[in-house]
C-alpha cells in the first residue's frame, strides 16, 4: 500500500499512526500550537484587565466571578487597541494549520486567507454594528450565541489600524506556518554508523 513508502518526518513524534492517514505531533507543529494558544491567552488578558468587564463575554464572565476584586490595568497601552485584532488571525491560523499538520504550502495559503476574510469580514461589519446587531437580534433565536454576536457589533467601533493589525497578524502565522512546515517536512538524516574494518592476520 501507499503508506509503506511514507517517509517520516524528522524531530520528534508524539503519535504515530500507520498507514496512508497520518496523525502527527511534530515539534514543528507543538510550535504552532503553543504559539496560537499562548497568543490567545495574551488577548484575553487584554479584555479580562484591561478592558471594561461589559465589553466581551469573557470580561462579563470574570467580571461576576470576582466581584468588586478585579482591578483594571492597561498592560499593554497603546497596542492594547490593535492587540486582539492581531492575536485572532494569527492564533486561529496557526492552530488550523496544526489540523493539517502534513499540509503543503497551498493548503497553508488556503488557512491564511479563509482567516484573513472573516476577520475583515468582521471588522467592516463593525461599522455597520448597529444595524448588523439588531439584525442579529430580530432575525435568530435570542441565545448565548446571538448575544455574544450582537454585542461585539454593539461595543465594536471600526478602525483602519484594526485592518493593519489583522494583515500584520496572518502574514505573521504564514511565516511561522512556513517556517514550522520546514521543520516537519525536512527528510530524516540517515545516522553514519562507525564500523570497523576487519583485521587480517598476517
Amino acid at each position: 500500500s501507499g503508506g509503506e513508502n511514507q517517509t517520516w518526518p524528522s524531530g520528534p513524534c508524539l503519535y504515530r499512526f500507520a498507514g496512508d492517514s497520518l496523525l502527527i505531533m511534530h515539534r514543528g507543529n507543538i510550535i504552532r500550537i503553543g504559539l496560537g494558544l499562548g497568543a490567545l491567552f495574551l488577548g484575553s488578558l487584554e479584555y479580562i484587565i484591561s478592558r471594561p468587564a461589559d465589553s466581551s463575554h469573557i470580561g462579563r464572565i470574570v467580571g461576576e466571578l470576582a466581584g468588586n476584586i478585579l482591578f483594571k490595568i492597561d498592560i499593554f497601552g497603546f497596542l492594547g487597541g490593535f492587540l486582539p485584532d492581531f492575536i485572532h488571525p494569527f492564533s486561529f491560523a496557526l492552530l488550523t494549520m496544526a489540523i493539517f499538520p502534513m499540509g503543503d504550502r497551498k493548503t497553508r495559503s488556503i488557512i491564511c486567507i479563509f482567516w484573513l476574510f472573516i476577520d475583515i469580514l468582521f471588522e467592516i461589519g463593525q461599522f455597520f454594528n448597529r444595524q448588523i446587531a439588531e439584525f442579529i437580534t430580530n432575525s435568530f433565536f435570542d441565545n448565548t450565541a446571538t448575544s455574544i454576536l450582537a454585542n461585539y457589533f454593539t461595543k465594536g467601533t471600526y478602525d483602519h489600524l484594526d485592518i493593519l493589525a489583522i494583515f500584520l497578524g496572518i502574514t505573521a502565522a504564514y511565516t511561522v506556518g512556513e517556517f514550522t512546515a520546514h521543520l516537519i517536512h525536512s527528510p530524516n538524516k540517515p545516522e553514519k554508523i562507525a564500523t570497523k574494518s576487519p583485521r587480517h592476520k598476517e
